[in-house]
């Protein structure tokens, strides 16, 4: 069975998680970028919202399939 995130999921997750264009740290060196995207090592660069949403989007692959 095939399962996707509704337009209406992301918008929730995007509502909840709240956009970072630039790399915030957070806990254990990680960086927070995006809609709730974390990084590890470097804090990388900013992101669009558009790269962003194509981000969680593809964060959410794994638990959406």
């Amino acid at each position: 069975m095939s399962r996707t995130v509704s337009s209406a999921g992301l918008a929730l997750i995007k509502k909840f998680e709240g956009f970072l264009a630039t790399p915030a740290q957070i806990a254990d060196k990680a960086w927070a970028v995006g809609y709730g995207h974390v990084r590890h090592g470097q804090p990388g660069g900013a992101v669009t919202q558009a790269e962003a949403e194509a981000q969680l989007v593809h964060d959410l692959a794994p638990i959406s399939a």
